[in-house]
């Protein structure tokens, strides 16, 4: 399905440095589970070397960022001919926001500098974000082959915010990271723990995971508001014979099921 990757997934390409060095820096996917908001969640760098000399390479990394603090990342060691070296970077913020990590990397005849953004999502609001909030999406992975007309609406806390649009994806496959942005009345209706109900009036086989809402903040902040990441879904599909419908179980189904007329409800701490 189509990527919806939040905007810190960025990759810069390997770059041959005087001949003798390749140096990539990546940017991973953040860790999730993080609890503390003035911390939030860490973000993954990698750093790749590949040595095309037919000589050990001494390698010396040095790491510049500012408000964030580096931990597991090896600062220098030895490099075997024609070897490659993987060297994970993970970053920790002393608080929740966007920033760049600038890797220095001296060896012989090498002297050479990689840089990339990050953004680091905070993982919980407090109680004066509530009067900071800039925009409220959904974010989630969706499965079910579904017509455009048949639309699911969103509420926020028992507030109409927004409609799930159909047409997201089919019986094979997962669309990953569908992106709903809602209402300027989820904004309002946000708390500190929240309910998502998402009503299926047409009755469609669907089902949801890693459902999350993206909380934008007035400060430049972005805050991921995670529900328990497991599917949920529909136990049933609808199906018409001699113009009357009926019910079937959905092959698709897993995970906590709930029926065509139920509203599918998600805890959002």
């Amino acid at each position: 399905g189509q990527d919806h990757r939040p905007p810190c997934m960025k990759t810069l390409h390997a770059t041959r440095v005087d001949g003798l060095l390749r140096v990539a820096l990546l940017t991973r996917q953040p860790q999730h589970g993080a609890v503390q908001r003035d911390v939030g969640e860490k973000a993954l760098f990698e750093v790749g070397l590949i040595n095309n000399t037919d000589e050990k390479m001494q390698v010396k990394l040095t790491y510049n960022v500012k408000g964030v603090k580096v931990i597991d990342a090896q600062q220098s060691w030895t490099l075997d001919p024609r070897a490659s070296r993987s060297v994970p970077v993970t970053l920790e913020a002393t608080h929740p926001g966007p920033g760049k990590l600038t890797v220095a990397i001296v060896a012989p005849d090498t002297n050479t500098t990689r840089t990339n953004s990050f953004h680091i999502f905070g993982a919980q609001l407090a109680q004066d974000d509530l009067a900071k909030i800039k925009s409220v999406s959904l974010v989630a992975d969706l499965w079910g082959r579904t017509s455009k007309s048949k639309k699911k609406p969103i509420f926020l806390n028992d507030t109409e915010v927004g409609i799930l649009e159909g047409g997201f994806g089919g019986n094979s496959a997962w669309t990953i990271r569908v992106r709903t942005k809602l209402s300027e009345d989820a904004a309002r209706a946000l708390k500190l723990a929240n309910t998502v109900r998402i009503d299926n009036p047409q009755k469609d086989s669907f089902k949801i995971r890693r459902a999350m809402l993206e909380v934008a903040t007035d400060d430049g902040r972005t805050v991921l508001l995670r529900a328990d990441p497991r599917p949920v879904s529909t136990a049933k599909k609808q199906i018409w014979e001699n113009n009357k419908p009926h019910e079937e179980d959905w092959i698709f189904a897993e995970g906590h099921r709930v029926g065509l007329d139920e509203g599918m409800m998600l805890a959002i701490p």
